[in-house]
């Protein structure tokens, strides 16, 4: 049995400051030979949602005729073989025609019907072509990956050319606009679809770099730390554009890198461990294709929409004959940039201080493998606006919507301790934030300063690739998170809110205080018996007996206590009545605790 595959390609709008590069798109490809009969449906339900009524062609009935044999004679769907199918197109049409009984039709009677691809074979069908339709324009293609030739309207076809389609062995839909909610029901669907559907980004998008040029004078922190362990499995990948020749944006994030990790002691011992991901596709094309062939070789060489890819990859490679488009960097090559990290077998960390200016195009899909090995580092745009409330662009609304430990945004403030990019309104959804104030030690970056997000990420994750490369990976998140240096106006609008303390977060497992000068005193081991009341409810502090504790973190500020929940995964307020550390020494209550230290933390 040959196998064939339905498959979308959704046209994108974007914003007019994108004008200059071709238009963008995603197509979603289905593995049409996998779906049940109830999944199909699901497709075309999707498929005439997206099609306004007005739209619908006419059909005025014939002698002998009803309407599912209209409907198997324009769509090949029959009532016996495909009944979900048959019956959205028919409540389709019997609500734009005003139809009460769909039995009872009659000869000369004007039905309105929704225009949808011809239904592809199951067995015989080409692997080599695939049927393109327009919802625009609601025309019809035969297409392989040399391109497409025109066969026409759904409401004029003959059988001839319906069985053309048909033998194609495939589907591609495209329309120029999709409106959230629209997008929101193809994410449905994909999440019902699981494996059996793709997302292949295509066409060209504009890359905007999250950049702030404030001119503002750095505060270097110095930092005397224990010297790192061997490196172990993580790799951080800096997604950005760089230049061998002056100070770009990715050098400057690179920078932040570097700086890091040398105040961790870890630079010497890592380097090899950081790479640069290019974003100008332009300024190396030969390794922009190559890079591209190598994510459709290694990603689906199994799954039959590779002639999807086959066919977008061909049109870029006449774009570079041309010298076309370089306005724009291919979206199928930033989807294959980001998914070809996956090959690494160890832990991937991406940092990506940029985004993607077409409204729409999804760069990282639902299929992207978040809660598995990877993690993901976004900058949020440099807007004090709720993230809530606020459209977001790639990579960041795909980070928002799969947030986890391993999908995280990052956030900056200034000196003046006013947050300078998103923020959330109950503290979910933004894991971090930092001081996005650099100024280069390095190169061609040495004293060039900046601000903004862009810079805040990669020194968050430049200190997780370095615990991570010596600590077991699902406790490296936690460990950042309660070594925030907290800010009382950030708590409610990020999970850690402060930055992160390189040498608090780089110390052994423990019980740590923190005290009003800031110096940091170990306390006692996880392993003792520790307790306080929180909220009237008394409970353990601190890692006991390997269970994971409800309160692992509390700080004592000047307007209220703040307690970071593991059951959250964030600091809030709290009220803390009773608080007893055990001390190789004696014990100590939460009075002393008060006078002594601002903060005290199981690591």
């Amino acid at each position: 049995m040959k196998i064939i595959f339905l498959m979308a390609a959704f046209f994108l709008f974007h914003n007019l400051q994108a004008a200059a590069s071709p238009e963008a798109r995603m197509i979603l490809a289905v593995d049409y030979s996998k779906l049940s009969d109830d999944e199909i449906g699901q497709v075309n339900k999707l498929l005439i949602e997206m099609q306004p009524q007005e739209e619908y062609f006419e059909h005025t009935v014939a002698e002998n005729e009803n309407l599912y044999s209209i409907i198997q004679n324009y769509t090949r769907y029959s009532d016996g073989a495909s009944p979900l199918s048959v019956t959205q197109i028919a409540n389709a049409v019997a609500k734009a025609s005003g139809v009460g009984n769909l039995n009872i039709i009659r000869q000369g009677q004007t039905l309105q019907f929704p225009s949808l691809p011809v239904r592809p074979f199951r067995e015989g069908a080409s692997y080599n072509q695939y049927q393109e339709f327009n919802l625009e324009t609601k025309e019809l293609a035969i297409c392989s990956a040399d391109g497409c030739d025109p066969v026409g309207l759904p409401k004029t076809l003959i059988n001839n050319q319906r069985r053309s389609l048909a033998d194609s062995g495939a589907l591609s839909i495209s329309v120029s606009k999709i409106a959230p909610r629209e997008f929101e029901k193809i994410d449905v669907l994909l999440s019902n679809l699981g494996s059996k559907a793709t997302l292949i980004p295509s066409g060209y998008v504009e890359i905007e770099l999250l950049q702030d040029d404030f001119g503002v004078s750095p505060t270097i922190v110095k930092s005397h730390l224990p010297q790192a362990p061997s490196a172990g499995a993580a790799s951080l990948y800096i997604v950005d554009k760089f230049s061998e020749d002056n100070c770009a944006h990715g050098n400057l994030v690179e920078d932040v890198v570097r700086d890091t990790l040398t105040k961790l002691e870890a630079w010497d011992e890592l380097k090899a461990r950081v790479h640069r991901l290019e974003l100008d596709f332009w300024k190396d094309p030969e390794k922009g294709i190559k890079i591209i062939r190598n994510f459709i070789d290694s990603k689906y060489a199994g799954f039959h929409a590779k002639q999807l890819f086959e066919k977008e990859l061909y049109d870029i490679k006449k774009d570079v004959e041309r010298g076309a488009a370089r306005d724009g960097i291919p979206a199928l090559y930033l989807r294959a940039l980001l998914e070809n990290v996956e090959a690494d077998n160890g832990i991937p960390i991406l940092s990506a201080s940029f985004w993607v200016k077409d409204q729409g195009i999804r760069i990282l899909p639902r299929d992207h493998r978040f809660y598995e090995r990877t993690f993901i580092f976004a900058a949020t745009p440099n807007l004090s606006l709720e993230i809530e409330s606020a459209s977001l662009p790639e990579p960041q609304g795909s980070v928002y919507s799969n947030r986890s430990r391993s999908a995280i945004l990052v956030s900056a403030f200034d000196a003046n301790l006013a947050i300078t990019s998103m923020f959330s309104r109950n503290g979910d959804g933004i894991e971090f934030i930092d001081l996005g104030t650099v100024t280069g030690q390095f190169g061609h970056c040495k004293n060039r300063n900046d601000h903004g997000s862009s810079f805040a990420t990669p020194k968050i994750a430049a200190l997780v690739f370095k615990l991570a490369n010596e600590s077991p990976r699902d406790k490296v998140i936690r460990r950042v998170l309660l070594s925030a240096d907290i800010q009382e106006k950030f708590v409610n609008r990020v999970q850690a809110p402060g930055s992160p303390r390189l040498d608090l977060a780089n110390l052994d497992s423990g019980l740590y205080g923190i005290k009003h000068n800031g110096i940091i005193e170990r306390l006692s081991s996880t392993s003792k018996k520790h307790t306080l009341t929180v909220d009237q409810i008394k409970q353990p502090f601190g890692l006991v007996s390997g269970n994971t504790p409800s309160i692992a973190g509390v700080f004592f500020g000047v307007n209220d206590t703040y307690v970071f929940r593991e059951s959250l995964w964030r600091w809030s307020q709290a009220k803390v009545s009773t608080f007893s550390i055990v001390t190789d020494i004696g014990t100590i209550e939460l009075s002393e605790l008060k006078l002594k230290y601002k903060g005290v933390i199981a690591l």
